[in-house]
């Protein structure tokens, strides 16, 4: 379960910036404890985050929770495929979190340029992961965005 709590804290964290609002991973996880998310939709997750100021209401926010839970699979799948020698369950759930939110926004928002999502998924392991984990995390992005160039 505190897995979980975890990749959605980071969600909502890397999301939460607008207009200056960042908020610490204990205040998220206080905010998280309130209900059950093994049995709680991304829909509700969010709403509860909204109604709760947690974050502010943002389409881009609602639109890639929404993406990034409908198409894990597929996500999950190019991660293993540019983490050469790496199984999923290798990768440290934060980096994992971080690694689904940026090949989400890579894949299926064309809106957000790859750079953008590379540099922000950076970031997000400079603050919840080790330095380490950025440098995994910079090659399999930097992969994936080489491999989509060639298309």
């Amino acid at each position: 379960m505190d897995e979980i709590r975890k990749e959605v804290a980071i969600f909502i964290e890397a999301r939460s910036k607008d207009k200056g609002t960042k908020l610490t991973y204990s205040e998220l996880s206080e905010f998280l404890d309130t209900f059950e998310l093994d049995k709680t939709s991304i829909d509700e997750i969010y709403d509860m985050a909204v109604e709760s100021e947690f974050m502010k209401p943002s389409a881009f926010t609602e639109r890639l929770a929404k993406l990034t839970a409908e198409n894990t699979d597929a996500i999950d799948e190019k991660i293993k495929e540019f983490s050469v020698g790496w199984t999923l369950d290798r990768i440290t759930k934060v980096s994992l979190s971080i690694l689904r939110i940026a090949v989400c926004e890579m894949l299926y928002m064309d809106d957000v340029p790859v750079g953008v999502s590379i540099n922000e998924a950076v970031e997000l392991a400079k603050n919840y992961a080790t330095n380490e984990d950025g440098q995994f995390i910079n090659g399999v992005l930097g992969s994936i965005a080489r491999d989509m160039e060639k298309k």
